[in-house]
């Protein structure tokens, strides 16, 4: 701008005009010029702003319609993967449960199956000590009862030979006892036959003792002698009993 001005020269147009040089002409041409393209800039900005405001305005409706539908799409999403979540969590717990089932079931059938062997065992060995028992006691048993039936035996017989060895003959003298063996004489015995109420007599003569306590060689349960008074029934029944005890002889312990 500088070097057009040292250059310039002065002229006239017309006399009405005033003076101008011809630096002052280019600079006056310079300046609208300039002014010019400056406003178009302004213009161009001014346009560029609009421009980029309604992009971000157009931006932020786009925003704005799209958050809805984003939220809409995340809850449903979020909704999704809770389901999925609450499915895993269902299904690892039933596996769970039944993992646990399946162990609880092993144990009490493992418990039951213990028990139940501890049980035979158990009573398999009260079997075998109740049997060892039963056959000690049984052998303690048997021999007290042999030993008590020996016994008793012998007491029965003693008494048998102390008390009917001897048969008092006078109720006047204490002194007058007679063996029995001395003095017995076998009565007439025969076997009766049972009737309508009644027993009849047979004629058959009883001479044995097997006669008199067996029928067809089976034990009777009772043996009945029927007779009058004085015909020998309780002297036979002495020497029944002074035979079964062994006394065959006069000697007597209570001599």
């Amino acid at each position: 701008m500088g070097a057009i001005q040292s250059k310039t020269a002065r002229f006239n147009i017309n006399d009405e005009s005033p003076e101008m040089s011809i630096g002052d002409f280019t600079e006056g041409t310079y300046s609208a010029i300039g002014g010019e393209h400056e406003t178009h800039k302004n213009q161009e900005f001014e346009d560029n702003v609009i421009q980029a405001h309604c992009s971000m305005l157009s931006a932020a409706e786009d925003g704005l319609k799209e958050i809805p539908f984003t939220t809409v799409k995340r809850k449903q999403d979020l909704e999704d993967v809770s389901i999925e979540l609450m499915h895993s969590i269902t299904t690892a717990t039933e596996d769970c449960i039944y993992e646990i089932g399946e162990t609880v079931d092993k144990g009490i059938n493992e418990i039951e199956n213990a028990k139940e062997n501890e049980l035979k065992s158990f009573r398999s060995h009260c079997e075998a000590e109740k049997k060892a028992l039963q056959e000690s006691c049984s052998q303690m048993k048997k021999e007290d009862c042999v030993r008590d039936r020996d016994r008793m035996i012998r007491e029965i017989k003693k008494h048998c030979v102390d008390t009917l060895s001897y048969i008092r003959t006078s109720p006047l003298n204490d002194n007058a006892d007679k063996s029995m063996l001395n003095i017995y004489v076998p009565p007439y015995i025969q076997l009766l036959k049972k009737g309508k109420g009644i027993f009849n007599k047979t004629g058959t003569q009883v001479t044995k003792y097997k006669d008199l306590f067996l029928t067809f060689a089976k034990e009777n349960q009772r043996t009945y002698i029927q007779g009058e008074a004085g015909t020998g029934k309780t002297t036979f029944a002495t020497k029944l009993a002074l035979g079964w005890s062994g006394q065959s002889t006069n000697a007597s312990t209570k001599q």
